[in-house]
């Protein structure tokens, strides 16, 4: 009748995997998040997925096929320390991926720089951080791991030579991440991370009944592309390629927390992370991702270059006369190295003429009546027009 199935399944009795089979079976969803279960999944990645998964190393210095400014450091949170380091070698990092929206907060600025290198150094402003990266940092802490990356307190904000080089070098912090947090509940940036603080309940709307003494069912409402498309956060332009080129990720939407990585997705309902070699089914919702992974080796980078920016034209931005490339210029950047090419304008200049071939979905049925020019860029490209 047009409508979407909800799956019964019988809730597993414990937690340590003793079911034969993750096939008609889930899990209860606890008021907070066990830190020991998103333990258990970037383990079970790490175990059986390998290179799939595996981030890449950060690189330092001049690269290969690459015409932009190599990176010098890695700028990153110390969540142990509470304060701003600089890592110069590999090191294992968490980033996060949230949307700012109006709400005001804290950010990196050459004024407060020099304070927030110091020990505790960002333990003196908790009380001007925004609630998305208190939680973070809580996150990384209960995660056992010490580093994290947030783009408003790990580039200068008004310093236009370091924002500049963090935004060309995105490919290479994201894709070198252990994982990335993506907090897509909520509007803007004090939405916070929900299930993470104990003195607030998240409301997980998980339907259980008794049928028989000690035998529990439970209706599955919904898998991660479900609850992720309806986001605000899926809706923005920046956040797109926070995702793309992430290796993991753990997705907090509302009442819900989801891992996934190129191999496989897990959620907080489903038993799925205690059999990681059965492979998984597509979400019961029949939903597709939205925003797939972009793999190591991209065999078709033409291609690949026409499916991402179809995919980012449809996202909103804040300044989008000044955004444009510069929120998609970490995949430009993968594709160009993969293409062999240098960019101009956000178009690939190996394939220059495919490149300058754009359209406009309304234009059959509207004209162009909602399209509208973006001086700051050509005409003959994509980037100069909105709508």
């Amino acid at each position: 009748m047009g409508s979407t199935p909800s799956p019964i399944v019988f809730l597993a009795k414990d937690d340590d995997g003793t079911t034969e089979t993750p096939h008609g079976f889930g899990r209860l969803v606890q008021p907070q998040i066990p830190p020991d279960l998103l333990r258990r999944w970037l383990y079970t990645c790490e175990k059986h997925h390998h290179a799939e998964c595996r981030p890449l190393p950060l690189r330092f210095g001049p690269v290969p096929g690459r015409v932009n400014q190599p990176l010098r450091f890695l700028r990153a949170i110390d969540v142990r320390e509470e304060r701003l380091v600089e890592i110069t070698a590999p090191e294992r990092y968490v980033a996060l991926s949230y949307v700012w929206g109006r709400a005001p907060s804290f950010r990196l600025l050459r004024s407060n720089l020099a304070r927030l290198y110091e020990p505790r150094g960002l333990g003196t402003i908790q009380s001007e951080l925004s609630q998305t990266v208190k939680d973070a940092m809580r996150l990384v802490a209960l995660m056992g791991e010490r580093y994290l990356w947030i783009d408003a307190l790990c580039l200068v904000q008004d310093d236009g030579q370091d924002m500049a080089h963090g935004i060309e070098n995105m490919d290479i912090i994201y894709e070198g991440a252990l994982a990335t947090v993506i907090a897509a509940n909520g509007k803007d940036q004090n939405s916070g991370l929900t299930g993470i603080r104990y003195d607030v309940e998240r409301l997980a709307q998980q339907p259980v009944r008794e049928v028989v003494p000690g035998v529990e069912l439970a209706v599955f409402t919904g898998g991660m592309s479900e609850y992720l498309g309806t986001t605000h956060y899926s809706s923005r332009g920046w956040t797109m390629q926070e995702q793309v080129l992430s290796r993991r990720c753990l997705i907090f939407v509302d009442g819900r927390i989801f891992f996934r990585c190129h191999a496989a997705r897990f959620s907080e309902d489903t038993i799925w992370d205690q059999h990681p070699m059965q492979a998984r089914p597509e979400d019961p919702s029949g939903a597709s991702i939205a925003t797939p992974f972009l793999p190591e080796s991209i065999p078709d980078p033409v291609g690949a270059y026409l499916e991402q920016v179809l995919r980012f034209t449809g996202r909103h931005l804040t300044k989008p006369d000044d955004d444009a490339v510069r929120a998609l210029s970490g995949i430009l950047t993968r594709l160009a190295v993969a293409a062999s090419s240098g960019l101009l304008c956000g178009l690939l200049t190996s394939a220059f003429d495919v490149c300058l071939l754009f359209w406009h979905p309304s234009f059959w049925q509207q004209g162009f009546r909602d399209v509208r020019r973006r001086p700051t860029f050509p005409s003959w490209c994509w980037a100069g027009w909105a709508g």
